[in-house]
């Protein structure tokens, strides 16, 4: 699953207190799974602080998109809702960059052509595997019943 999180994101800093076992133990897992094929590139960095400022997530997607996730600090919070929102965070990027692509295709004439002609080759292909069915059921039906004896 970490492999899957991480594989639109370019780089992630965390900033936390030692003190904050979710922020931690986050970073611990993040950081081992980082180095498996998932996305090898993905950079991760910690960033201690000894102050109460909040914790924080900076990530960076490989679309140049920035997030920063604040957390607040009296309210507990675990490994498994920091996934959440981080995964939450991922799937949005992911859900503007396929809009984005389809509103490039509506723009963009030669595009449109392509699929256009994408379908009618396949709807050509069709008409094709049906005729071709069609005139081998003709065969089939027509030939003398003595050749079938034999």
């Amino acid at each position: 699953f970490f492999s899957k999180m991480l594989r639109t994101i370019q780089s992630m800093t965390l900033t936390f207190n030692p003190h904050s076992k979710a922020a931690v133990s986050f970073f611990e897992l993040v950081s081992r799974v980082a180095n498996k094929p998932g996305n090898p590139k993905c950079q991760l960095e910690d960033h201690w602080i000894t102050t109460d400022a909040p914790p924080s997530i900076d990530i960076t997607f490989e679309t140049g998109e920035k997030k920063k996730l604040e957390f607040d600090p009296n309210k507990k919070i675990s490994v498994k809702d920091l996934v959440k929102i981080i995964d939450v965070e991922r799937e949005a990027v992911e859900i503007k960059e396929i809009l984005k692509l389809e509103h490039v295709k509506q723009e963009n004439p030669f595009l449109q052509m392509a699929e256009q002609y994408k379908e009618r080759q396949k709807a050509a292909a069709k008409k094709a595997a049906a005729a071709a069915a069609a005139a081998m059921d003709a065969e089939t039906s027509t030939s003398d019943p003595k050749d079938k004896k034999k």
